[in-house]
């Protein structure tokens, strides 16, 4: 089993400014101003201990996560175990089929507290065949299908698009 702990942590930074050359009138009020950004992060992290084995039972408060030298505050935590054995040959089908024609799906969030994908490996292959030569196009495909035959596990959600 391979342990897979994701860490998403808010990097905020603030900026001033100040206006050279720009003196306030006699009597004028000033208003301050203040810009201020967040933006949320996503680590994924593998612990393993001395003989290599993966470290379980591990929370946010084991890590520090520091931007410049100050420390971030982890917003979200989560452990996942994940198959690390490919799936077995005869489940995986011989003819990939691509089709023509696909059903339309509304794609929408999830429910608070679903556990649907929880240890689950989300993948989307996404092939562009608009703007790519025909050898680039044939070579992306065999990469996805070797992918396929080889890396995928049981707990895997592959959408091809």
């Amino acid at each position: 089993m391979r342990w897979m702990v994701v860490l998403m942590f808010v990097s905020a930074g603030a900026g001033f400014a100040q206006q050279i050359g720009k003196n306030k009138a006699v009597g004028q009020e000033s208003t301050p101003s203040f810009k201020a950004s967040t933006q949320l992060v996503t680590e994924t992290v593998t612990v393993k201990d001395a003989q290599g084995r993966m470290v379980a039972g591990l929370t946010a408060k084991d890590f520090t996560v520091t931007e410049n030298g100050a420390p971030q505050t982890i917003r979200f935590f989560e452990q996942q175990k994940l198959a690390t054995k490919p799936l077995p040959a005869a489940s995986v089908p011989e003819d990939i089929t691509v089709y023509d024609r696909l059903t339309r799906t509304q794609i929408r969030p999830e429910a608070d507290g679903s556990t649907r994908y929880k240890d689950r490996r989300l993948l989307a292959l996404f092939f562009d065949m608009t703007d790519m030569q025909q050898e680039d196009q044939l070579r992306a495909l065999r990469a996805a299908k070797t992918f396929i035959r080889s890396q995928l596990t049981a707990d895997d959600l592959v959408a091809i698009l």
